[in-house]
């Protein structure tokens, strides 16, 4: 098993065991975070869709629909793909259990409309790397979007000093646990 594969079992153990009442600190403190930083900006904002283990971005999300315009990415083929949401009711489950914009009612938005896109991973570290879930998606994404903003998002428990790197893997641009 390669040293990445460890990693992602090892974080996806911390991510199981965080209580209740720390996934919704860290919720809260992201929410009131990323609001406030928001405010002042007109930034197009690339969310992601959090699965149970992942921080809550849900609030946020909600927040983005009513203030700013958010995006959200759909698995096609081999990539992600951004579609505006105006509405969650404009989501789909897909195959990952993930939920994603349905085609047939959202926009699906060119890359430079995306100002930041917030990044969803498994462990980050001190140096703006970050390991995913092995997939690949948001690493091929990211690579597309040289200008937009690239911020890892998640919990301070998904901290390491320093993670293994390959030639494809992106760094980012920051990185802020809760």
């Amino acid at each position: 098993m390669t040293s990445k594969a460890l990693l992602r079992l090892e974080a996806l153990q911390i991510l199981t065991s965080l209580q209740a009442t720390r996934r919704e600190e860290a919720a809260l403190a992201a929410f009131l975070f990323f609001t406030s930083h928001l405010k002042t900006t007109r930034q197009n904002v690339l969310s992601f869709a959090s699965n149970p283990l992942e921080i809550n971005l849900w609030p946020l999300n909600q927040w983005l629909v009513k203030h700013h315009r958010l995006f959200l990415p759909k698995i096609e083929e081999q990539s992600l793909s951004p579609y505006e949401i105006f509405s969650f009711e404009q989501l789909i489950p897909s195959k990952h259990s993930i939920k994603e914009p349905d085609p047939n009612v959202c926009r699906k938005v060119s890359l430079e409309e995306i100002d930041l896109i917030l990044v969803p991973g498994l462990y980050f570290d001190d140096h703006f790397h970050r390991i995913g879930y092995g997939k690949g998606y948001f690493d091929r994404f990211l690579s597309t979007l040289p200008h937009a903003l690239k911020w890892g998002v998640g919990f301070k428990e998904q901290k390491k000093n320093k993670l293994p790197q390959e030639s494809h893997d992106i760094c980012l641009d920051n990185i802020l646990l809760f």
